[in-house]
């Protein structure tokens, strides 16, 4: 098997051979910095190096996927033994085979957000603190409280100051809120991060943990933490090849710890760590690029850094400032509206991003109040999607437990389903078809 990799630049086809010991890569936006990661993989490959040798670590499961696509489109070679996901994903899988040694049972059930929540609230309302108090501002303080475990940084202090009774209580509160994710035999997705560095802390555990990894690489450095970063580098111990990719002026998670300076102080503390720079954007028009580099240039912490653009068309870019969400969002309607009614797009090629969901309520409001057909992307699961978790998990559970008060109504009104259901699994009948 021979990987071509004709269709890289020079400097991605850099970035795509300097396979061993410590590599950073510093790609920009429309870099083309995820077929360097998958040329890369597939070149291991064609160098004989093992499938569950390989541990490719992405930001989200999409990524992953496409990550595996990519390496399979690079390389003949299957991927099914190829250790590619996210950091909860990698995490909860190390966690599963080697959590006995830090005292997890490896049969351990991870709580969404959302269920973390429902065990907060009824935490909150047995001490009957207030409305205040929200499940999701004790979630918010409890996970920056964990990663301050590794590092104590400023979006934590910020955030203190607008919720210091809150503060005040987590101590107290994530005290409880631990006790009751033990009872339940649960993790959240911080306590995946914060139990794999406890486990990779003990050097004979690291060793055996971290050994069969001889190459890691992880994609979006620049949103890693520093327990995450510090994951990276004990699985990076035993065989010294470790290559992270990452844009420092795309970090945008500092709120829940993120650190863009970890790439650079990743680069300084790994001995002859080779970095390669991937400059030429591919994907955007040349006035977009010219408009992102000015507004990156103003700031001291993340100057520009000389993105060249590859396409030579110009491309528009209007900016508009208003004065409430409201006024903002009403814009918005009207500029729809300019767009379609004028022919220049139907409304399936419009889309409206926004960071947060409390502006997208706003965002939505005012596309109802001008009849503007829409649909949000990614919003909250449907309830099938409940249901059908908390099945299972009443399923994997004791049958007494089906009397629990955190149970919904329609679990606890079909017991005969989840008896009938048990029933099933014990002939052995497969997950995918229970699921069905």
């Amino acid at each position: 098997m021979t990987v071509s990799i004709a269709h890289l630049d020079p400097a991605q086809k850099a970035a795509a051979e300097d396979l061993n010991g410590a590599v950073v890569i510093q790609a920009s936006p429309g870099s083309g910095k995820t077929a360097v990661v998958a040329a890369r993989v597939a070149r291991l490959l064609d160098r004989g190096v093992s499938q569950n040798r390989i541990l490719c670590i992405t930001f989200t499961n999409k990524a992953a996927e496409e990550m595996r696509s990519r390496v399979e489109s690079y390389s003949s070679a299957s991927t099914d033994g190829i250790w590619i996901g996210t950091f909860h994903s990698i995490c909860a899988s190390l966690l599963k085979l080697h959590g006995n040694a830090i005292g997890l049972d490896p049969g351990f059930t991870i709580y969404s957000d959302k269920e973390a929540r429902s065990v907060l609230r009824e935490i909150i309302q047995h001490r009957s603190l207030g409305p205040k108090v929200t499940p999701r501002k004790v979630q918010g303080e409890i996970s920056r409280a964990k990663h301050r475990g590794a590092v104590d940084d400023g979006h934590a202090a910020e955030d203190s100051d607008n919720h210091a009774g809150i503060t005040a209580l987590t101590p107290l509160l994530h005290q409880a809120y631990q006790a009751a994710l033990r009872q339940r035999g649960a993790l959240d997705f911080d306590d995946l991060v914060v139990e794999t560095a406890r486990l990779l802390a003990d050097d004979d555990t690291r060793q055996r943990v971290a050994s069969p990894f001889e190459y890691v690489l992880v994609d979006e450095f620049q949103d890693t933490t520093l327990i995450e970063a510090e994951i990276v580098k004990a699985l990076a111990s035993v065989h010294g090849n470790a290559c992270v990719v990452g844009d420092v002026k795309q970090s945008v998670y500092g709120f829940r710890g993120a650190d863009y300076r970890l790439m650079e102080q990743f680069a300084e503390s790994l001995p002859d760590c080779r970095i390669h720079n991937l400059s030429t954007n591919y994907r955007s028009a040349r006035r977009i690029i010219a408009t992102s580099e000015h507004l990156i240039g103003g700031s001291k912490a993340t100057p520009s850094s000389g993105v060249r653009p590859f396409r030579t068309d110009e491309g528009s870019v209007r900016i508009g400032r208003y004065e409430s969400d409201d006024e903002e969002s009403a814009a918005v309607a009207v500029e729809i509206e300019r767009l379609t009614v004028s022919g220049i797009s139907g409304y399936a090629g419009i889309a409206v991003l926004f960071r947060q969901h409390w502006v997208g309520e706003t965002l939505k409001q005012a596309l109802k109040t001008a009849s503007l057909p829409f649909h949000v992307v990614n919003s909250e699961a449907d309830q099938t999607y409940d249901i059908i978790l908390e099945c299972l998990r009443l399923i994997a559970r004791a049958e007494t437990d089906c009397g629990e008060t955190s149970a919904s109504d329609w679990v606890l009104a079909h017991r005969e389903v989840i008896s009938s259901l048990r029933g099933m699994v014990a002939c052995g009948l497969s997950l995918s078809n229970l699921i069905r």
